[in-house]
């Protein structure tokens, strides 16, 4: 979800570097957009320093299946924001962090996912989407 509030701010810098509209011919609509910037200019992005960088991306899905064996989950899930994956069901490796014994086939989750070298995509961070969103991104760490 930030990279798109990221590329809507670096738009927005961009064409008003280039002289936009007056403060005469301004719509509503570029008002709200330089108030939303306003906004977000003032709001704390510390703890995101690393979100939704290069090879990172999130999305919801409904666990399928769950190798402990393997440290594999097979998730149906929507496109991935910050990848360019459309909705599919998946099997991901996982990271050590994630426990894979808490989850089950049929759980609601957000999940974050990481591109390795080899390019395969592992998740790093898994939640129920029962979870508050902001308790879940806390859970994340990123």
């Amino acid at each position: 979800m930030m990279k798109p509030i990221i590329l809507l701010t670096a738009s927005m810098l961009a064409l008003a570097a280039c002289g936009g509209p007056s403060e005469e011919a301004a719509t509503p609509d570029t008002k709200v957009a330089a108030t939303a910037i306003d906004e977000m200019a003032e709001h704390d992005m510390s703890d995101h320093s690393g979100s939704m960088g290069e090879g990172l991306a999130h999305g919801e899905g409904r666990i399928v299946s769950v190798d402990l064996e393997g440290r594999r989950i097979e998730i149906d899930h929507g496109p991935l924001a910050g990848a360019d994956m459309a909705a599919m069901t998946m099997a991901f490796g996982t990271t050590g962090n994630v426990d894979l014994a808490t989850l089950s086939a049929g759980d609601e989750v957000m999940f974050m996912v990481k591109q390795g070298r080899d390019g395969s995509w592992r998740v790093t961070h898994i939640c129920d989407q029962g979870t508050e969103m902001s308790d879940c991104m806390a859970e994340m760490d990123h």
